[in-house]
Order: C-alpha cells, then sequence, then structure tokens
C-alpha cells in the first residue's frame, strides 16, 4: 500500500490540491469511497487501474461533476447559504 508521506505520488498530490491539506487529503484517501465500489481510494492506488480510478473521482470532484457525501467529514465542509448542500472547504 502506498504510503501518504510519499509526496511524489501524483493521486496523493492532487488530493492535496483539492482538500487543501495532507490531513484532509490522508482522510479522504482512508475513508470508503461509493463511487469506488465501497473501497478506500488508498486501497486502490496498488494498481494503475485503481490509480486511475480514484484520479478520476478527485478530477469530477475538483470540476463539480461529482460530489461526495462528506456528511463524516463534517469539519470539513461548508453548507451553502440558499441550496443548504454541504461542500467541501479547499483550504485551511
Amino acid at each position: 500500500m502506498p504510503k501518504l508521506a510519499e509526496s511524489n505520488n501524483p493521486v496523493f498530490l492532487k488530493a492535496k490540491e483539492i482538500f487543501g491539506s495532507h490531513e484532509k487529503a490522508a482522510l479522504w484517501l482512508e475513508k470508503s469511497n461509493p463511487d469506488l465500489n465501497g473501497n478506500t481510494p488508498l486501497t486502490l492506488l496498488n494498481s494503475q487501474s485503481g490509480s486511475e480510478q480514484v484520479m478520476d473521482v478527485l478530477t469530477r470532484i475538483e470540476h463539480g461533476v461529482y460530489f461526495y457525501n462528506y456528511t463524516s467529514l463534517d469539519h470539513f465542509t461548508e453548507t451553502h447559504p440558499i441550496s443548504g448542500t454541504k461542500h467541501p472547504v479547499m483550504s485551511d
């Protein structure tokens, strides 16, 4: 399993860029994701196809196409004042 401390991992770098910190990226990578058949993104990084799947989810989050359910990460979310939907806080 890849080490999160390996800053040269492109998937981890993308997650860190999107979520704004090492800690938030690590938390997302270690949480099961329904769009990855319930797998944690971290467990999929052992293969090229798994890494591509995780990168695809991150790209969709980045561009607002895909929105992961962050209910268990409430301290990393903000609520939109009009729609009431939660979205990730991108930086500290």
